[in-house]
């Protein structure tokens, strides 16, 4: 997909299809609210290419790019081809953390950024780890176009990607790493091409994929299955069913209280079957409620394992 100007990325603001974040002569661009919530994906070519993406507002300069937006398996009007069970895809593990992309303008100038600024909290963590030297296995080298490139000490004209892993940032899953920026490969600005590490790459047919989603307890994975094609992500059961349950809102909540119902979990996986209804027969539904995401992870696992052991 072609990466829009700096000039395009201005028209999407005013079209209300994405917002900035200005720190001094960069200017950072990421899709609305708007686009989510109505589903434009396919209406707006070249929003999938507005995620964090940093141009020099001087010149015009593309300084920083992610990757692009994706979607999980058969999400958003699901347009790919079908994908038989037999067909041999190339997963990427996904990590449950926050995206950090490093930069070189130039020789030992860098630009730190997540997918919406270069100035938020969460930016200036990813430049104190990356300084730190917090970046798993940075003496591992991807070669591109015939160039060695360090994911740790990126190139000019390139951007590195990291899946970010904080204590002090819980999310979903556990990724078993603490405090460290898992490389996730490189982007080349010229061309867009994105290059991943192979550090946690694997070859299998699909339907094999499928079939880990029922068991792993990672976050899962993104699929590469044509190069033709944008990859795509492909979420766990355990993941899944985990986020439901935590990030529920207070209309969900009463829908799995009032009375628990068979037809609303019907088709989850047994073990997600039952730890629902066992939240709702040993927690009052106004403590749930108020309960923060962390404490209700608290509780859910500790249901899994009791009923994952029988």
């Amino acid at each position: 997909m072609k990466i829009p100007t700096y000039q395009e990325q201005l028209n999407f603001v005013d079209r209300g299809f994405a917002i900035t974040s200005v720190n001094g002569h960069l200017t950072t661009f990421k899709y609305s609210r708007r686009v989510m919530y109505d589903n434009l994906w396919s209406r707006i070519p070249g929003i999938l290419e507005c995620r964090g993406h940093t141009y020099d507002n001087r010149t015009g300069e593309l300084v920083v790019l992610p990757l692009m937006k994706t979607f999980n398996y058969k999400e958003n009007d699901w347009s790919h081809p079908e994908i038989p069970l037999n067909h041999k895809v190339t997963l990427h593990t996904k990590f449950n953390g926050f995206m950090g992309a490093v930069s070189c303008v130039k020789e030992n100038e860098f630009i730190f950024s997540t997918t919406g600024s270069t100035k938020s909290e969460y930016a200036e963590k990813v430049q104190e780890m990356f300084s730190q030297k917090l970046v798993y296995d940075y003496f591992y080298g991807t070669e591109y176009a015939g160039e060695k490139h360090n994911l740790y000490h990126p190139n000019p004209g390139f951007t590195c990607l990291y899946e970010v892993i904080r204590k002090d940032d819980p999310h979903i899953v556990d990724s078993g790493f603490t405090n460290t920026m898992l490389s996730l490969g490189i982007r080349d600005h010229a061309t867009g091409h994105w290059c991943p590490d192979h550090l946690f790459l694997a070859e299998v047919e699909f339907g094999e994929a499928l079939e880990f989603c029922k068991t792993n307890k990672g976050e899962g994975w993104m699929v590469y299955y044509d190069s033709t094609q944008a990859p795509f992500k492909l979420k766990t059961d355990y993941y899944v069913y985990k986020k439901k349950l935590m990030r529920m809102n207070a209309s969900l909540v009463d829908r799995m209280f009032d009375p628990f119902t068979d037809e609303v979990y019907h088709n989850w996986p047994k073990t997600w079957y039952n730890v629902a209804r066992a939240i709702t027969i040993r927690e009052d539904k106004y403590d749930w409620c108020e309960m923060l995401d962390q404490e209700r992870r608290v509780i859910i696992e500790h249901l899994y394992k009791e009923i994952e052991n029988g």
